[in-house]
């Protein structure tokens, strides 16, 4: 630990593989006003898997030699290293974390609210149109928090799967090798009464 301009300052040198425990780290030295500084040991970390660490991390460390991740991979031998040089590169990187767990708490309470909400819908939508029976499916994957299908009651018309997001949902048809997009409609906040109708009229415009 030490202080630079009046601020107190961490250094981590982190060797093992540790997750979400960084994050937790990070978030008590934020609330101790202390600015947390990471190093990584390249023996656990730099290979082919990129783990959340070392997005944020300022540099690897092997054989006496600190290599800059927010630099280009510069490379500094630990004897010609100064203070300056770490605080330099670590502020050229210090807001990325931050906007990261904004962005992942944003995901994690839009996910909440489609857990919350979505499942209501099929039982609305199956009311106001009788072509269609809905089945909402709540299983995320990487690319969307939860989907519905939209199946029809004929053999003429391909069914639909409404892939649902934080920010937007898709509804699309798959042609027997991937997904067709028929509609993309993006959205800051959620409106179940809107998508119930943007749904509704896709579906009525489709069956047509």
């Amino acid at each position: 630990m030490f202080k630079y301009k009046g601020r107190q300052c961490v250094i981590e040198y982190q060797c093992t593989p540790i997750a979400s425990e960084y994050v937790k780290r990070h978030d008590l030295y934020k609330a101790a006003g202390i600015i947390d500084i990471w190093i990584l040991g390249k023996y656990n970390y730099c290979t082919n898997r990129v783990k959340m660490i070392e997005k944020f991390a300022i540099a690897y460390y092997e054989n006496d030699i600190l290599c800059f991740i927010q630099n280009n991979n510069k490379n500094i031998k630990l004897n010609d290293l100064k203070i300056t040089d770490i605080i330099q590169i670590f502020n050229q990187s210090k807001d990325k974390l931050e906007t990261y767990l904004a962005e992942h708490k944003r995901v994690k309470e839009c996910n909440q609210c489609i857990v919350n909400n979505y499942s209501k819908i099929p039982n609305e939508l199956s009311k106001l149109n009788s072509n269609c029976t809905y089945n909402y499916i709540n299983k995320k994957s990487q690319y969307y928090s939860a989907k519905m299908y939209c199946n029809f009651r004929s053999n003429s018309i391909k069914d639909l799967t409404v892939f649902i997001k934080p920010d937007q949902f898709d509804v699309c048809y798959y042609n027997g090798s991937y997904y067709c997009t028929i509609y993309s409609v993006k959205y800051d906040t959620f409106d179940i009464t809107a998508f119930e109708k943007i749904i509704t009229m896709i579906v009525s415009r489709y069956h047509k």
